[in-house]
């Protein structure tokens, strides 16, 4: 049985995942202004996050380093993310 405190808290986990995106990639949720495929940035980025070799791509460019690497803790968050984005979603 499923009661309503473990829907709470599930919310809240899937927010703060949501917060944790928003962070790493410094973009909105959501912005119409972005093309089509990557206005839904939970939709766009979480795919992306698996792999290591992404996080160019999505990492906000404040986070890269001089030669415009991602560092490795970027990853890791990216890791911790992608691991909230299944479990949240089951």
């Amino acid at each position: 049985m499923v009661t309503l405190a473990g829907f709470m808290l599930k919310g809240e986990i899937y927010s703060f995942g949501v917060v944790l995106l928003e962070i790493l990639t410094g973009m909105k949720v959501f912005d119409p202004n972005r093309p089509k495929g990557k206005q839904n940035l939970v939709e766009w980025a979480i795919p992306l996050l698996a792999h290591e070799v992404n996080m160019g791509v999505i990492l906000d460019p404040q986070f890269q380093d001089n030669n415009n690497h991602p560092p490795k803790e970027a990853f890791m968050l990216a890791e911790l993310v992608s691991k909230w984005s299944v479990t949240s979603t089951r």
